[in-house]
C-alpha cells in the first residue's frame, strides 16, 4: 500500500522538526574525558557490593524465588546466583553439572528471598 499525498507531506513535516531538534552539525568532542577500565578484581568487588551477593545470601542458603518457589544457593557466577531448585522445571539446567538437570537455574538477587 503506497502512501498518500497527506502521509508523505506529514512524513517530510516530522523530519525538518527532527532535524531542527537533532542538528547534523552537532559533534562530540570529550578531550578531557579519562575512561578508566577495572581489572577483574574490582570489578568483582564492585558488582558484589552493587547486588550484595556476598552479603546476603551464602552457599547453602535456603531462598524462595517468587515465581520457582524453594531451592538451594549452591554456587555464584558474577551477578547472578545458582539455585537448585526443590520443583524439577523442564526449562531448568544443571548449573554446569553442579545439581540434577531440571533444577538449576542462575538467578538475580533481587528475585531471591532468603529462608530463615
Amino acid at each position: 500500500m503506497k502512501p498518500t499525498k497527506a502521509q508523505k507531506e506529514l512524513f517530510k513535516e516530522i523530519n525538518r522538526e527532527f532535524a531542527k531538534l537533532h542538528p547534523p552539525e552537532i559533534k562530540m568532542d570529550f578531550p578531557d574525558l579519562e575512561i578508566k577500565i577495572p581489572d577483574e578484581a574490582e570489578l568483582k568487588k564492585e558488582l558484589n557490593e552493587r547486588f550484595g551477593l556476598m552479603s546476603r545470601f551464602k552457599q547453602f542458603d535456603t531462598v524462595r524465588h517468587y515465581l520457582y518457589g524453594l531451592g538451594t544457593v549452591i554456587c555464584f557466577e558474577e551477578i547472578l546466583i545458582g539455585v537448585c531448585f526443590d520443583e524439577y522445571n523442564p526449562h531448568f539446567h544443571s548449573l554446569g553439572g553442579r545439581c540434577e538437570a531440571g533444577f538449576g537455574l542462575f538467578c538475580h538477587p533481587s528475585s531471591l528471598e532468603k529462608v530463615e
